[in-house]
């Protein structure tokens, strides 16, 4: 039922033409549905070619079968043959036309888009917006404001919506597409901010939509996190590895004579049934050669343990219907999966990229560096075409063998295929994700490779590809020890420079990289922030900080002067932490740790010597007899030295609470102490050694920890 604040906005809308005569009426309401029908008919001469190539009016629009088991869109399932719903409908149709037709959008990101209309339906057509009868006017989408779906989507949450998912559509395909409309269809443009706009994350990886449904709903929200999905264990892989790469390398030759034996007498493009039945199959004569084959390479079998079985089952006199056909496909099924098993450790491609985009013919070396090839493939999510990635030998081995085990006809250009015969597989590429990741876990299942291994209970346990996605980002993508030991084995090299010359252009190998970037940029601006604020931080840096905050809180102040206390230390940091953030993601401030415990802070792109770094930089040009102007004019940037880091004595030095400035203040303890004749034994070189350490860091100590200033050793520091 609606809300009585909606029935009120209802009689506002059904009023909306009440100020003109039932002339004007007719008049106008007839020129906005000539208007719609006459670009339909426009629409209609336009090309549809990610839509099956249909016409524009048609209630069907197909797309090739990518993703499981969404095929299209059937927009009768909106207006049921109800010409009222006319203008929703075509609304709809011209913003994913423009979305996917001209913006090259995947149309499978848009697969709930009926789902969204009908979740919004009963509102607009209540409110009569873009409803109507043939010739009547229609209420224009302009009057949906920010405040009218603010209520809607309050009302939803009165009736129990948990998810808000398809509410994305508003703003990616309903706000951008009303911007693309043909001027004359202006009433169809809807214009308004979306309520969700600008709320605050709630450090869980949610859209927008989701934590402002969130908000709404208070304790009662139930999707408050995202299952993400966790990587195998190094257990796992190893044995994955261990158990693949033989398969398509030592004993590629005898599969591949198994399946082509095989292929000889059930040739391409028939099931086992239509081969028995054809004039020139012989039973007899493809019983010999399966079982002379079958013998040959008895011990090759065995390298899956239940999968090798006696060759007088294979061919039995009294079921001359199966002919071993379930077995070979059994048995093809598995090598396929080993090769994308490990195709998918080394790339990183998504299941529907491995099933639908992933061509028999798909590497290509480089040009410029005979080591390296690429995989060139497109990414159906992001719809990019042709994406390139680094691929080491081992990936190609694995290509090489599915091309050869590939039963599948010319005109069927998937890499990845299966074995048509009597288990009713009406395709020969993997259809669903689902049957690509039953041949995988099956691969591991031969074995007794426990794909679950190191997971919990609440870890998402679905979703091999996406597993294996984020075991490759997550290795290589922080360079552990794990990883490198893991990538040897898989690109066969004998360091540990080459996987990253293979991987650095690998997408998700980038994106994990980055968010790690990112959170370290993040870390380190919040520590950082938080020892600013609170007074305790020293270095070369300390006096530009010291000016740069009391600037920060005079403007703090007077843009808001009630901010004081707790409330101005919360706004100081944020404001400095923002600050933090942005130089270091910008590259305008290293951030990086130097061997003396200080975290350097130069902006790369400065053209003034480093303390660090000057005396050899000024060596250098001597050397080579280039002037200090010259260099200057060039702006050539001169890098720090970090292991002749100055401390305190350079500008550009910052030390703060942190693990490392901790092992300082223990290390000047122990000599403090040293000094002052607590240790047993006195040694000379020691003894120096203690007295320079304490004088390089007692002053930047004192002002990250106060508390050191009462220790007096030997007089010399007070």
């Amino acid at each position: 039922m609606m809300s009585a604040s909606l029935a009120h906005k209802q009689v506002q809308f059904s009023d909306f033409y009440d100020s003109i005569s039932p002339e004007e009426k007719y008049d106008l309401g007839k020129k906005q549905w000539e208007a719609m029908r006459k670009i339909e008919a426009e629409f209609n001469s336009k090309p549809m070619t990610q839509f099956g190539n249909v016409t524009f009016s048609a209630d069907k629009w197909p797309i090739s079968n990518r993703r499981g088991p969404f095929t299209g869109f059937n927009w009768f399932n909106i207006h049921r043959n109800d010409t009222s719903y006319y203008p929703l409908v075509l609304m709809l149709k011209l913003c994913l036309y423009h979305r996917v037709e001209v913006q090259k959008y995947s149309a499978t990101s848009y697969e709930r888009v009926v789902g969204f209309a009908r979740t919004f339906l009963p509102y607009l057509k209540n409110t009569r917006v873009l409803f109507g009868r043939e010739n009547s006017p229609i209420v224009p989408a302009e009057f949906v404001d920010t405040e009218t779906i603010e209520k809607w989507c309050k009302d939803l949450v009165v009736n129990g919506a948990k998810d808000a998912d398809v509410w994305r559509y508003w703003q990616s395909l309903i706000l951008n597409g009303s911007k693309t409309l043909p001027p004359e269809l202006s009433f169809l443009m809807f214009d308004f901010k979306v309520p969700w706009a600008g709320v605050a994350s709630s450090g869980e990886p949610l859209t927008v939509e989701q934590r402002y449904l969130n908000k709404l709903l208070g304790n009662d929200a139930t999707r408050t996190s995202v299952n993400s999905y966790k990587p195998f264990s190094a257990k796992s892989i190893a044995l994955l590895i261990d158990n693949a790469i033989p398969i398509f390398t030592n004993h590629a030759d005898s599969f591949i004579e198994i399946f082509e034996t095989f292929a000889m007498y059930f040739p391409v493009g028939k099931s086992g049934k239509e081969a028995l039945k054809s004039s020139d199959f012989c039973v007899k004569s493809y019983k010999q050669k399966m079982q002379e084959v079958i013998e040959k390479h008895q011990n090759v079998l065995n390298l899956f343990p239940d999968s090798s079985i006696p060759s007088d089952v294979v061919i039995n006199d009294n079921n001359t219907t199966n002919l071993g056909i379930l077995w070979v496909s059994d048995l093809h099924r598995l090598c396929v999966a080993a090769s994308v098993w490990i195709i998918l450790l080394t790339t990183g491609l998504r299941n529907v990229d491995i099933r639908k985009s992933l061509l028999r013919d798909c590497v290509v070396p480089d040009p410029e560096e005979d080591l390296l090839s690429y995989l060139v493939t497109d990414l159906i999510k992001v719809s990019i075409i042709d994406h390139p990635i680094p691929i080491p030998p081992l990936t190609i081995q694995a290509i090489e063998f599915l091309n050869k085990i590939n039963l599948a006809p010319v005109h069927s250009p998937c890499l990845v295929t299966r074995i048509l015969g009597i288990k009713q597989v009406k395709s020969w590429d993997f259809s669903t994700g689902w049957q690509l990741s039953c041949a995988l876990r099956d691969f591991a299942k031969a074995y007794d490779i426990d794909l679950l291994d190191d997971l919990e209970e609440e870890d998402n346990q679905e979703g091999v590809a996406h597993r294996a996605r984020v075991t490759l980002a997550n290795w290589i993508g922080t360079n552990s020890a794990l990883a490198v030991l893991i990538v040897k084995r898989l690109f066969g090299h004998t360091n540990e420079i080459m996987p990253d010359h293979y991987l650095r252009h690998n997408k998700a190998v980038i994106d994990e990289r980055e968010k790690i970037q990112r959170q370290t940029y993040e870390d380190l601006s919040d520590e950082v922030s938080e020892a600013i604020v609170d007074g305790k931080f020293s270095g070369g840096l300390k006096r530009k900080i010291v000016e740069d905050l009391q600037e920060v809180k005079e403007n703090l102040r007077c843009k808001n002067s009630s901010l004081v206390g707790d409330e101005l230390r919360k706004t100081l940091k944020e404001h400095i932490k923002n600050i933090l953030i942005k130089r270091l993601s910008n590259g305008e401030s290293l951030g990086l740790q130097t061997p003396l415990g200080f975290v350097c802070m130069r902006n790369p792109q400065s053209t003034k010597p480093a303390p660090c770094s000057a005396k050899s930089q000024t060596q250098k040009l001597k050397d080579s007899e280039i002037g200090k102007r010259f260099m200057r004019a060039l702006q050539a940037s001169t890098l720090p030295d970090l292991g002749n880091c100055q401390g305190p004595e350079c500008q550009h030095s910052l030390l703060f609470d942190n693990p490392v400035t901790q092992m300082l203040l223990e290390t000047f303890h122990y000599y403090a102490n040293y000094l002052r004749g607590v240790g047993t034994f006195r040694v000379n070189h020691l003894d120096t050694e203690a007295q320079n350490f304490i004088n390089l860091y007692y002053p930047p100590l004192k002002d990250v920890y106060p508390e050191i200033e009462k220790i007096v050793i030997d007089g010399d520091i007070q």
